[in-house]
């Protein structure tokens, strides 16, 4: 039977879904308005960036079978919040190194807690059941996602770029509180099973 803690690793999801999601709409922007480059080469960094970053998707399996999916989510978690708020204190972006490396932290972590979130499903479904759940994952866990961006270019319009990373900010933070929780209730599941 699967454990409603199911829950929590969707919206987890979803959340840091809407980080990335509204993190990289904007970067290309940020590049091209901010540190003076063209649109080719704004392009280029965007996604060298990216690319990069997402060679941590390899690291965040090691640590989900080295150490269990909880720790990646947890370091996952600590880093995405640590992108973030550098990110909202570059508040000039004038530095291409500083502002790429944050963003990097940002998306890095992001993936390194993407087999980690998968692999914390599965170890609490029934195989015949987890067609249905990595479905959910893939829909309902992205539903929250779908709107952040539209909010987030609102409040970029509206209040600043400023106030738009802190609205990412506020989701990562969001994204760690859930991230302990998380640890903290898999602890708990261990400690219940060995008595």
């Amino acid at each position: 039977m699967a454990s409603p803690l199911i829950l929590v690793p969707l919206l987890f999801i979803s959340i840091r879904s809407s980080i990335n999601k509204t993190s990289n709409m904007f970067t290309s922007m940020l590049y091209f308005d901010y540190l003076g480059l063209n649109e080719y080469e704004a392009s280029i960094a965007t996604a060298i960036v990216i690319g990069l970053s997402s060679l941590f998707i390899i690291v965040g399996g090691i640590i989900s079978d080295k150490y269990r999916p909880r720790t990646s989510i947890i370091i996952s978690s600590i880093g995405v919040f640590i992108g973030a708020t550098a990110l909202v204190f570059i508040s000039d972006f004038g530095d291409l190194i500083s502002f790429s490396t944050f963003y990097f932290i940002l998306n890095a972590s992001y993936f390194i807690g993407t087999p980690a979130t998968s692999a914390m499903l599965a170890e609490r479904v029934s195989p015949e059941k987890r067609g249905k759940i990595f479905g959910a994952l893939f829909s309902l866990g992205q539903v929250l996602s779908v709107g952040t961006p539209v909010l987030f270019g609102h409040i970029n319009d509206t209040y600043g770029i400023i106030m738009a990373f802190t609205f990412i900010l506020s989701l990562a933070v969001i994204a760690l509180i859930i991230g302990v929780y998380i640890y903290l209730s898999d602890k708990k599941l261990d400690i219940s099973g060995s008595n």
